[in-house]
């Protein structure tokens, strides 16, 4: 498995992978593969130890899809992590700070992208793009893209399919209707209860279809989500937590009101201020320019010609403003957010 980093110094690296690593890689993101039928089947949580339990890891190559190995190998690149003597462009890093995530939110990475295989992208192309009327091969596409993309196909055929329903009463109500008047009754009536049972019944069976696909694909009690690193700009001290007993990174709560009081308030409370004050003299020099136009019927001449070009200006003015004003805010808003050091998690395992 490759996987391409892009340095703003037009220069491409490739980091390759062995299969041990990714099978190590596959037990610390807790991917879920089947079990071998003589160990009691079904499908949990891959163990290296325990790896001749599973079914097809004699062939490493294939033990994992497509996406699996893509998210392993960003997964071990995201979390290398600095010990405190790493120096790369000018940059210095704290120590436990991630290193890959920092640089590229500084832009020394470029991207990061994983290489695609030909000939999965072959098969795609030719048994689901190109095809007439094609039956999703919603496997494949979970093997290649990954679990989210699969669903996001699966619901859009299963909704498609599912709207023949009301479709298809409603073009009987309307073929049916102008016969008469109980005729139009009786369709107005069906298809009125059609539209209240049928939204119910239709996400009661998403709920079952949806539920047998993330047990085909092993996310029916996937890890949650919110279990993520921290921002890469988020600073702190290491200490442990007294919970998980891991090392994270901590940063005292009395420092982020003391910013948000005396820092981010008051530049908010600034800006309001700015807004309004630019607002209110765009409208006066409106005001201003409207009260010298001519109320007389317009002729071309030297004199009214000059106040009519003039009552544009103020439109030009508040347009120049808004676009000046919103590159300043956008730009004090990094700034605040990069100066708050805020963080949506907190717990890093280091």
């Amino acid at each position: 498995m490759r996987y391409l980093l892009i340095w703003s110094l037009q220069n491409v690296y490739a980091c390759v992978f062995a299969s041990d690593s990714l099978l190590k890689g596959a037990e610390e993101l807790g991917i879920r593969k089947p079990l071998r039928h003589r160990y009691g089947g079904g499908i949990t949580e891959f163990v290296y130890a325990e790896r001749h339990r599973f079914s097809g890891i004699e062939q490493p190559k294939y033990f994992l899809t497509s996406q699996e190995r893509q998210t392993i190998v960003r997964h071990t690149l995201f979390k290398l992590r600095s010990d405190g003597t790493d120096t790369i462009e000018n940059f210095t890093f704290d120590f436990g700070q991630p290193i890959i995530p920092y640089l590229l939110a500084n832009a020394i990475i470029k991207q990061i992208l994983p290489l695609h295989d030909i000939q999965e992208i072959y098969y795609l192309r030719s048994n689901w793009i190109h095809s007439n009327f094609p039956k999703q091969p919603l496997d494949a596409i979970c093997s290649y893209f990954g679990v989210k993309i699969a669903m996001y196909f699966a619901y859009m055929s299963h909704y498609t399919y599912a709207l023949s329903v009301p479709g298809t009463m409603g073009f009987l109500c309307w073929a049916l209707s102008d016969i008469c008047q109980l005729v139009d009754d009786v369709c107005f009536i069906a298809f009125s209860l059609l539209n209240f049972v049928w939204p119910v019944l239709y996400l009661e069976h998403w709920k079952r279809r949806s539920a047998t696909y993330a047990y085909r694909w092993g996310t029916i009690d996937v890890k949650d989500e919110q279990l993520m690193q921290p921002r890469p700009l988020f600073h702190g001290e290491l200490h442990l937590n007294p919970i998980t007993r891991e090392m994270e990174f901590f940063y005292p709560t009395w420092k982020r009101i003391m910013f948000r009081c005396l820092v981010t308030f008051p530049m908010m409370t600034l800006s309001l201020c700015i807004v309004i004050l630019v607002t209110w003299l765009n409208l006066e020099f409106q005001a201003s320019f409207e009260f010298e136009m001519p109320q007389r019927p317009f002729t071309l001449n030297v004199n009214n010609v000059w106040p009519i070009i003039n009552s544009y200006l103020p439109k030009i003015l508040l347009a120049l403003s808004v676009v000046v004003c919103g590159e300043i805010y956008k730009r004090l808003a990094y700034w605040l957010n990069n100066k708050g050091r805020l963080c949506l998690t907190a717990s890093v395992s280091v």
